[in-house]
């Protein structure tokens, strides 16, 4: 195991020789592989701290360095790093923001008035560290160059929200055209074949209540309702790991493929993800007819059956009886009754044995004699 690099002793300092070294390592259920110094940054634009973290979607996103009060940081801009990977949305009292939202080398027309104040602190730490030499900002980019994009976000397909067990997932895209993330030996890349097949009859559309919202946010009219999502009914468990591992027929997650890319399923979140909640019916609805039939309709239902006895008793018995059945919580209350009536005749009885009423105490409050 090697050691860091500030970890070294001092040549000039002999004490610095004596001191243990600090091993650096990666605790083995870490969803994030790398070193937290080595993802700290300055921005090429203002020259302000960043921190590099992995996102759920292997990609990379820049935060900030420090934590905010998540009360204070409105929700399209607050951030939370969970396992060492960073998802949308504040996940405690505390969250990140990110950095391009705030950079100040950057034109944002859209920014948030709390944010502003935090803006115009780093555009000071800029502003000094040009003027001192220390740091040569960037050129950014021409809005030019950043229309294509713009452009191509607007056309952005929709995410189509999973449903498992009552557990809401945020598909990458449409729920027809999810891929399996499985490595392809034959391409040498992702395999390109989709998750949902069509003749399997998988899943179906339905309605949902929509999530509640904790706070202010989840009283607004937008968080009422019902949503649309594709409930996945499949017979087996196997089937249900295929999905959640977002892998296809060809590729079982149990097989030794292994993937090109992290599985691109997001826990929905309805504070952040409000942009996908689908309130009209799709398209291809009919096209996803329910997938299994009514497991919960008996074959022998039609079967005559026989009613319990009982006062009161719904309980009915498919098997053979005969008149007068009664089922077994009836059966219980009747013994029951029986043997607290056989006690009250025999106590009431005057010709019960001396045992009997040497046990009961007599009416006037003396013992009787034997």
């Amino acid at each position: 195991m090697s050691v860091a690099p500030w970890d070294e002793p001092d040549r000039q300092d002999p004490l610095s020789a004596l001191a243990r070294p600090r091993y650096l390592r990666i605790h083995q259920s870490s969803a994030s592989k790398t070193l937290r110094s080595n993802d700290v940054d300055t921005c090429r634009y203002c020259g302000n701290l960043i921190e590099w973290f992995d996102r759920w979607n292997a990609a990379r996103i820049p935060l900030t360095p420090m934590e905010f009060p998540s009360r204070a940081v409105p929700p399209r801009y607050a951030w939370n790093v969970s396992n060492g990977v960073a998802h949308g949305g504040s996940g405690g009292e505390f969250c990140r923001i990110p950095h391009p939202a705030i950079c100040p080398a950057l034109d944002h027309d859209d920014l948030d008035p709390v944010l502003q104040p935090l803006v115009k602190a780093l555009a000071v730490r800029m502003r000094t560290a040009i003027a001192h030499g220390t740091f040569t900002p960037a050129v950014p980019e021409e809005p030019a160059q950043a229309e294509p994009r713009a452009e191509s976000a607007a056309v952005r397909p929709a995410r189509h929200v999973l449903m498992y067990m009552g557990i809401l997932y945020l598909a990458p895209g449409p729920i027809d055209e999810v891929r399996c993330v499985a490595y392809y030996d034959t391409l040498g890349d992702r395999c390109s074949n989709p998750v949902l097949e069509p003749e399997a009859r998988e899943g179906s559309w339905t309605q949902t209540p929509i999530p509640s919202v904790p706070g202010r946010l989840g009283r607004s009219a937008a968080f009422n309702g019902t949503m649309w999502v594709f409930e996945l009914s499949v017979p087996d468990y196997h089937s249900a790991l295929r999905w959640l591992r977002q892998r296809c027929s060809l590729h079982h997650p149990s097989g030794p493929d292994h993937d090109a890319v992290a599985p691109e399923w997001a826990e929905f979140q309805p504070g952040t993800h409000h942009a996908h909640i689908l309130r009209q019916r799709p398209a291809d609805a009919d096209i996803h007819a329910p997938a299994l039939p009514n497991l919960l309709r008996h074959t022998a239902a039609a079967r005559p059956s026989t009613t319990c006895a009982g006062q009161g008793c719904a309980n009915a018995s498919l098997a053979p009886v005969g008149p007068g059945w009664l089922c077994y919580q009836c059966t219980a209350k009747l013994k029951r009754r029986q043997q607290a009536e056989r006690r009250r005749q025999r106590l009431s009885s005057p010709n019960r044995s001396p045992l009997d009423q040497r046990s009961q105490p007599a009416r006037d409050g003396n013992t009787p004699s034997v």
